[in-house]
């Protein structure tokens, strides 16, 4: 398992690398949410269910420690990346989720 980060704050602003480590990916989810809690929990989820039979990298969070930015999966072809990151990201074959569409209100 990879981590490493592809966002930060340096002293000339924030950087962010996610559309280059995203070339030859055919499948990206990107989690639309306000709670960086939630969009954790799930990439999380991808990661506990594919660790075991796949190389995965694990996207950290400059915001905190506690938060993931994503996870990419090459052998799939499939990432899963917070909306944040893919802000301002021309990202192809993306797809947005909602993620309040799964929650309790």
């Amino acid at each position: 398992m990879k981590k490493y980060y592809v966002t930060g704050n340096t002293a000339k602003g924030l950087v962010n690398y996610i559309s280059s480590n995203l070339q030859n990916i055919k499948q990206t989810v990107i989690l639309k949410h306000p709670s960086d809690s939630l969009k954790t929990s799930l990439i999380q989820q991808v990661i506990d269910s594919y660790q075991s039979n796949y190389e995965i990298e694990v996207l950290l969070s400059a915001l905190s420690s506690k938060y993931l930015d994503g996870v990419i999966i090459r052998e799939k072809s499939l990432a899963v990346i917070c909306d944040r990151v893919a802000k301002n990201n021309k990202i192809p074959n993306a797809v947005e989720i909602d993620c309040s569409l799964f929650t309790k209100k």
